[in-house]
């Protein structure tokens, strides 16, 4: 498909105006916590200097002695506001700030230092919400994740009013909380050969925009998305581009009411277009390490790695490359893993794999590939075999050698090649091995008992210096002697490959943590 110059233009413009938006200082990635107050309750929230009260149609704020709050230019605005008003502010004298927001409105009422405190109504639900220039998910957001720019993802619809606005019930992200929507009218489309007609939000003079679910949210999108339509030309004419489809913020934090789709606005099909999931979200744990997975083909055994992994906090996102589904970008990992071994799929390593390995080589971030992936990726006999390895001649992957008769209880042993990133970090400094022609790669059998003396030498320092006999632990996961007799005389643990195996999950989890 080719693309023409000005619709490549005018997307990128779309989307760099889009993440800068995100990006702002007090903007949609900066919320980190919300505080529901019912009315009679009052407390000290967001680490604020003073004590926030709510008497049920004011929120006052009584700051602390010797300490210093203001109000926002938001506030400003509404500061004195008639009692008419949606929204006003007050603060008198003796340093007691009061704001009151009516149904459904809100604004960013008070600052302190890098911290705004948003006053909130949803559905006769006050709260206060926190936003922080300095949260750590604002402070390393980069970009958007996209699906590739395909130009018949734009097509023509019509506007058509309704006499009157429609109200309908409709759910939210926050659970347990609906809301009531008026809807203008509708919007009436063409799509992969189907005609659809959806409700639409917003109003003709602002602009309108439609929310709408479809066969990827769950998976490459969230549980929906939101498409601006614009203000409608005087037939009622609108132009759907899902190439500028946007997540809304709920895909960032959980800290937000967004509004659902109307049950109607259900496209059939996959929307491969415009902005997919994140890959890097706060949770209320904080934010998460997101790690992606490539799967090249093979039945390669990562079940309990994938497992161990989700243990140790990494958010793992698993991808197929022999799907039709398009691989998400890099945008927004912490580390690629790719795995495969000896089919003809992992021979066709398509080009999305070869785009995520130079984007990781280029992004400086930790890569390790597991199967004879790894040896298709360095072979260079192969190259005349596999032209599209000859992209990857000035990328630091290597492998080691390819031994499919290594077998341990839990799966077959591969071994491990990873990228320059991987290989100088102290974590991996002492296992990694370099070929003739400068490969980094992991031995799993060699390393065994570099790991095991590691291990032993940790455990006698933790027991102290009376302790004679080293301790399994979990990384060692020490093995059961058959001859119960023979054990109780040798207790000293055995080292199983399944061991070295988690160990080695266990430093890649520390690594990619440390790149968030």
């Amino acid at each position: 498909m080719v693309l023409s110059a000005q619709l490549t233009t005018e997307w990128h413009a779309w989307h760099d105006a889009r993440v800068a938006d995100l990006a702002t200082r007090f903007g949609p990635l900066s919320i980190t916590d919300i505080q529901w107050v019912p009315p009679g309750q009052s407390g000290r929230w967001f680490d604020l200097p003073g004590e926030f009260s709510f008497d049920g149609t004011w929120m006052h704020f009584k700051v602390d002695p010797g300490h210093t709050v203001g109000p926002t230019a938001a506030s400003l605005e509404v500061t004195d506001a008639p009692s008419s008003s949606l929204m006003a502010a007050r603060h008198s004298k003796e340093g007691t700030f009061s704001a009151r927001v009516s149904l459904n409105t809100g604004f960013n009422w008070l600052l302190s230092g890098d911290v705004v405190v948003e006053l909130l109504n949803r559905e006769g639900y006050v709260a206060l919400r926190k936003r922080d220039s300095k949260a750590p998910l604002l402070s390393r957001f980069i970009d958007v994740p996209t699906f590739p720019l395909d130009k018949s993802w734009t097509v023509q619809g019509t506007f058509e009013a309704f006499d009157q606005p429609q109200p309908h019930r409709i759910g939210t992200a926050t659970p347990g909380l609906d809301r009531t929507e008026t809807f203008p009218g509708t919007v009436t489309f063409e799509l992969d050969g189907q005609q659809h007609t959806f409700l639409a939000s917003g109003s003709v003079s602002g602009g309108l925009y439609i929310n709408f679910y479809d066969y990827t949210n769950g998976t490459t999108t969230p549980d929906w998305r939101r498409l601006d339509l614009g203000v409608p030309d005087q037939s009622g004419g609108v132009i759907l581009d899902f190439n500028r489809t946007v997540v809304w913020p709920m895909a960032f934090t959980p800290y937000v009411a967004c509004p659902a789709p109307v049950p109607q606005n259900v496209l059939p099909l996959n929307v491969e277009a415009g902005e997919r999931k994140p890959a890097q979200t706060l949770g209320e744990s904080g934010v998460n390490t997101p790690v992606l997975l490539v799967r090249t083909g093979g039945d390669i055994f990562y079940e309990k790695s994938l497992e161990l992994l989700r243990h140790l906090g990494v958010d793992v996102t698993v991808a197929d490359s022999t799907s039709d589904e398009l691989l998400p970008p890099l945008t927004g990992y912490a580390g690629l893993v790719v795995v495969g071994y000896d089919t003809p799929e992992v021979t066709g390593v398509n080009e999305q794999v070869m785009e995520l390995l130079s984007d990781a080589t280029g992004a400086s971030v930790p890569v390790v590939a597991i199967g004879n992936v790894s040896t298709l990726l360095s072979s260079q006999e192969k190259v005349a075999e596999h032209p599209w390895q000859a992209s990857l001649e000035s990328t630091d992957f290597s492998v080691a050698r390819f031994d499919s008769e290594q077998q341990v209880s839990a799966g077959p042993v591969y071994d491990v090649t990873v990228n320059d990133v991987v290989a100088r970090d102290r974590l991996f400094s002492q296992v990694v091995r370099y070929d003739e022609g400068g490969t980094s790669y992991i031995p799993v059998r060699e390393i065994e008992p570099v790991l095991r003396k590691q291990q032993t030498r940790k455990n006698a320092e933790a027991e102290g210096p009376g302790s004679t006999e080293p301790s399994t632990s979990a990384t060692l996961e020490g093995q059961v002697a058959t001859n119960q007799s023979t054990e109780s005389q040798n207790p000293e643990p055995q080292w199983s490959t399944h061991a070295t195996w988690q160990d080695l999950v266990e430093r890649f989890a520390r690594l990619v943590h440390s790149q968030i």
